[in-house]
């Protein structure tokens, strides 16, 4: 049987632009895979990998010829790139992404798009805190969910061809409208990203090493290791419904924080911190971001968990534990937790002013920093 499509052009070739080039050479579902990388080495190892028959200097040479063009590069650099290659697309090609954010993705990539082709946002809900196509792999999406959220002018055959591409490597498709899907992601998958990073400085300050923890304190803290730069941009571009999720985080620990000061608790030893720091604290946000999530899914009136990426999996883990005994073993040692809440707070408000003050440089400063504390974790 021929492949649907003969060519497919994926500008950005990291882990996920490369995994994907992978899956439709594996699962045979176009003839030809044409690549395109900022960076020229990640564009000769995709091609090493034989993720890609060719690769290219400009985007605008990648998309020569091809049906379908997949956008894996960050969001923010959406509007320049389709500025680019719109001259040069095929009668009728399909333009789609793997962008996190759907509603910035749309603003940026409309106005440019020209009347001989057709618009298809999408999110596959996969990743890893691993950059670059060394990590890539043809079966990446496989029993992941995939969500397609189009726009009013999407042609139904077209969302069908999508979905049917990415249902062939695996991955369950579904449709969300693009305000809604920004707005579940801000909670099940930004929110614990922010948290994430806003922990890995205190975790660091106070001597912790993921050698010296548990499988849960492991899957806890290994988000903040993710791409700052990355970051910054989705922070940014979903700040409209980020910022409200993070000010409600830091309010239920703020009133935490209150009721454990009015308590009495007497002083731990420094070991006391340490230990507590790898089992009750991990504990403490998780139950903070679940019970956030399960505000807003009474608001929405939609199961939200259903959506949750990895990373929300892993850092909301230890709260699968016993509820009771982790409130006992915070009112036990109350002096502690509130140093440490207020020592979060601090990085988390800064994360949270400098996506309101729309700070670019200042807030990938920020996140640099809490990746870099979340890497000498290691």
């Amino acid at each position: 049987m021929s492949a649907p499509l003969s060519t497919v052009a994926i500008l950005g070739l990291g882990q996920m632009g490369t995994s994907l080039a992978l899956a439709f050479k594996k699962y045979g579902l176009c003839e030809r895979v044409q690549g395109y990388d900022l960076h020229p080495d990640h564009a000769t190892t995709a091609y090493s990998l034989k993720a890609v028959d060719d690769f290219y200097a400009t985007p605008e040479a990648t998309v020569e010829g091809a049906q379908l063009v997949v956008l894996c590069t960050p969001v923010g650099t959406y509007a320049t790139l389709m500025q680019a290659i719109a001259p040069h697309l095929e009668q009728g090609a399909i333009i789609t992404d793997i962008g996190s954010i759907k509603q910035q993705a749309i603003r940026d990539l409309e106005p440019h798009l020209p009347p001989h082709a057709n618009l298809v946002p999408a999110h596959p809900i996969a990743g890893s805190e691993k950059v670059g196509p060394t990590h890539a792999r043809a079966d990446f999406f496989v029993d992941h969910l995939f969500l397609v959220t189009p726009v009013e002018e999407t042609p139904v055959e077209m969302i069908e061809l999508i979905c049917g591409l990415w249902q062939a490597m695996g991955a369950r498709a579904e449709a969300l409208a693009p305000d809604t899907h920004d707005h579940i992601y801000a909670y099940v998958s930004h929110l614990p990203q922010l948290m994430a990073f806003a922990t890995a400085p205190l975790l660091m300050d106070a001597g912790c090493r993921l050698a010296m923890g548990d499988e849960m304190f492991r899957r806890f803290t290994r988000i903040g290791r993710c791409d700052p730069e990355m970051w910054r941009d989705i922070f940014l571009e979903n700040a409209r419904h980020l910022i409200p999720a993070s000010e409600y985080i830091a309010a239920m620990l703020r009133h935490m924080r209150k009721e454990l000061a009015e308590g009495s608790a007497e002083q731990e030893s420094a070991e006391a911190d340490a230990s507590l720091l790898y089992t009750a604290w991990p504990k403490l946000l998780a139950s903070t971001l679940i019970t956030t999530v399960q505000q807003v899914e009474h608001q929405l009136e939609r199961r939200l968990l259903r959506y949750a990426a990895g990373g929300f999996v892993d850092f909301s883990a230890p709260i699968l534990e016993d509820p009771e005994a982790q409130l006992a073993q915070i009112s036990e040692h109350a002096t502690h937790f509130v140093g440490w809440i207020e020592a979060y707070l601090e990085v988390q408000d800064q994360i949270t002013r400098a996506m309101a003050d729309r700070d670019s440089d200042g807030l990938l400063n920020l996140l640099a920093h809490c990746q870099g504390a979340a890497k000498r974790l290691l």
